[in-house]
């Protein structure tokens, strides 16, 4: 699956490719078609 991730302070967003994860006993796993992003954390990023 793909995920977008900042590694560390000051690094990019990068998309990446990661294993799907397996849900244990009393746990799901959540199809994600779309996000969004916040304005203010938008700048709180930059």
């Amino acid at each position: 699956m793909k995920s977008a991730r900042i590694t560390g302070p000051n690094e990019p967003l990068v998309l990446i490719e990661t294993e799907t994860p397996h849900p244990k006993d009393n746990q799901v796993l959540v199809k994600v078609k779309a996000v969004g992003v916040c304005h203010s954390d938008l700048h709180l990023w930059e």
